[in-house]
């Protein structure tokens, strides 16, 4: 785990140590074990490192090859044995070499098309002397960060915003187009930040300075990697979708330290931890499991097919495998919602992040991952995308039945589903037919059932003359995205753009920037990209069969999994979730109300008069469950939002 900046300066500039300085002091959290800087002229890199691999006890960042390049890298590079056999490595010298050594080679061998040929999580950049050269990539997916600033002769970056924004030459301004898309939950734009000065590198890019001008590539693409899965059988597939998971859990094993994963009582994270525990066990080596539960005896929100406490789930699963031990006082988290105060939470996220946060608690994240590094652990594995792709539900194979215009098989298939899931006739004609509704007979449709001005306006309290100053109606067109999230009738199309245009484009940042708080470096293998394009190219009917949901992956864990697990109809809530109700004394929400309304770019941004209201609603209590969840999370993002602007501005001192 790294964290990575530099400055480049066009006519080979004079680069100043204090302004490196100022972005190392920044980035000092990612790297307890070194921190080194490089100056040669026009340039100047810095490399903050945290060990966790065996062969990053032999890193020394920046690296200057005999040639004059140099190169900063945060990476994890998974398919080191296949490099090594293209770039002849020897494998004893492949034994001590870290990542970045692997990634700098390929640069010399394969020049601006290396990104291509290298598999795992990485951003990096590299300055080539022989041409006066800029190049940086990001990773396939994203899961690596990587920011930039280009001003006049003046370009830098960073995997961290924050070491941006210490250089004198870059203002904090907001990105107020930013900004407002963001309050609608509209999160295509991979290119901007949430500041005027400063740009993201998209997944899957990069980007080349030379002579001062920029140049982006779209080195990968995901629709044009995707090919048609077929097997003969359906255990064919399950035990191909085994074999895939199972690689991408082994290689993010790599670890010089202990192995911990997140666990929850669903087929994501518990099928990520069986795999994991298998492998280590071989090894004679446990695995640590963390999980957020409420209090025990907690009454909180209740949901219709959702369960609050999975307790029972994740013991059943520990009870599962030997190497695996559940410790109450140490591998359960009890979130409490009374005791976690949403300003306090705001503030640590302003701080950590540099951005406001869609989901506003995720602090349980972090206590995880803080809880895992008191135990030793530098690792902690995760199923955050499995939902999208190892236990895609199928629930696509309906529309894509019309779509083909099977209806004998699509009538068969709502005969089935309505026999094992019990679903009303009703909801699996929505499922069938909303994706071919013309989308002006829908926004109507939608308008007269929500009685809502606008498409946000139900979880959104962007001020509407904001809205209409940064043309959020037109945005939504422009950058692809549905403002009712109407699910397409392909299902690759809906998975597709669940991973590259929704919550994960903004996500991985933040991500990136909870490795630093808690010295933990998450990895996800259900977005490993090989297994990502293997499950993308399977059809629907594989993941929806007799009238079941998730039935690749149920048939692909047997043996992995306990029955109950395996089985199971129910999902889990996550803390965000536990609770309904504010728990902030009445004074303290009103107080930070005023204060939105003293801040003229806040009142602006913020429909302040409605979100009175909304906060008169929800005190009062006299509403439902369902409504109270939709009030608290609208009023709960536009305090992050208003919060952050004033954070900004200084408007909280």
């Amino acid at each position: 785990m790294s964290g990575i900046g530099g400055i480049v300066l066009a006519g080979r500039g004079k680069i100043e140590l204090r302004e490196l300085e100022r972005m190392c002091n920044a980035l000092r959290p990612y790297g307890p074990d070194r921190q080194q800087s490089l100056v040669r002229p026009g340039i100047g890199m810095l490399h903050s490192l945290m060990r966790i691999t065996p062969e990053d006890f032999f890193e020394h960042q920046p690296l200057a090859a005999p040639s004059g390049i140099l190169l900063c890298a945060d990476a994890r590079i998974d398919n080191r044995q296949e490099l090594a056999g293209k770039l002849s490595i020897h494998p004893a010298q492949l034994k001590t070499l870290p990542d970045s050594h692997l990634i700098l080679k390929a640069y010399e061998h394969w020049g601006e098309a290396c990104p291509e040929h290298l598999l795992g999580d990485f951003a990096f950049a590299i300055w080539d002397p022989r041409e006066q050269k800029l190049f940086m990539a990001r990773d396939h997916f994203g899961v690596r960060s990587l920011n930039y600033c280009h001003k006049g002769d003046f370009f830098a970056f960073s995997n961290d915003i924050k070491a941006l924004l210490a250089l004198p030459q870059i203002s904090d301004e907001l990105n107020q187009q930013k900004l407002a898309e963001f309050a609608v939950l509209l999160h295509a734009n991979a290119s901007a930040s949430f500041y005027q000065d400063i740009s993201r590198l998209p997944a899957g890019h990069s980007l080349t300075l030379v002579n001062n001008k920029l140049r982006l590539r779209r080195y990968y693409r995901l629709e044009d990697n995707i090919q048609d899965v077929y097997y003969a059988k359906h255990e064919e597939y399950a035990e191909a979708l085994k074999e895939q998971l199972n690689q991408a859990v082994l290689c993010r094993l790599r670890s010089a330290y202990p192995i911990g994963c997140e666990l929850s009582g669903g087929l994501d994270s518990t099928s990520v931890a069986g795999l994991a525990a298998i492998e280590l066990a071989k090894q004679g080596k446990s695995l640590e499991t963390f999980t957020a539960v409420p209090p025990l005896g907690y009454k909180g929100a209740q949901r219709r097919g959702w369960e609050l406490d999975e307790r029972p789930y994740v013991q059943a699963f520990s009870d599962h495998y030997r190497n695996i031990n559940i410790k109450v006082n140490t591998n359960y988290f009890a979130v409490d919602p009374a005791e976690q105060n949403l300003f306090s939470i705001l503030e640590e996220t302003f701080s950590r992040d540099g951005f406001p946060g869609r989901s506003v608690n995720t602090t349980w994240v972090g206590l995880l991952g803080k809880q895992a590094h008191n135990k030793g652990i530098r690792v902690m594995l995760n199923g955050g995308m499995g939902n999208a792709t190892i236990s895609w539900s199928g629930k696509c194979l309906y529309s894509e039945l019309l779509q083909q215009g099977r209806w004998a098989a699509w009538c068969h298939a709502v005969y089935q589903t309505r026999r094992e899931q019990h679903c009303s006739l009703k909801s699996l004609l929505a499922k069938s037919v909303t994706p071919f509704i013309p989308d002006p007979l829908w926004a109507g449709y939608r308008r007269i059932r929500d009685r809502q001005p606008t498409p946000w306006s139900s979880h959104s309290l962007l001020n509407p003359e904001m809205a209409q100053q940064q043309n959020i109606a037109s945005r939504y067109t422009e950058l692809g995205s549905d403002p009712y999230y109407r699910p397409l009738a392909n299902g690759r199309d809906n998975r597709i753009r669940q991973l590259l245009k929704m919550s994960p484009v903004d996500s991985h940042h933040k991500n990136s920037a909870m490795r630093a708080l808690t010295g933990v470096e998450r990895r996800d293998p259900t977005l490993d990209k090989r297994l990502v394009e293997f499950c993308f190219g399977i059809g629907e009917a594989q993941y929806c069969r007799n009238g079941n949901d998730r039935t690749l992956i149920r048939q692909a864990m047997k043996g992995v999994l306990p029955e109950v697990i395996l089985h199971r109809k129910s999902k889990g809530m996550q803390p965000p979730h536990f609770s309904n109700h504010f728990h902030e004394p009445a004074s303290e929400l009103w107080q930070q109300l005023e204060q939105l309304k003293n801040s003229e770019q806040a009142s602006q941004f913020l429909d302040l008069p409605r979100m009175e209201k909304m906060l008169q609603r929800s005190l009062q209590g006299q509403t439902t469950e369902a409504e109270l969840g939709v009030l608290k999370r609208s009023l709960k993002r536009a305090y992050s939002i208003g919060g952050f602007i004033c954070y900004v501005n200084g408007s909280n001192d």
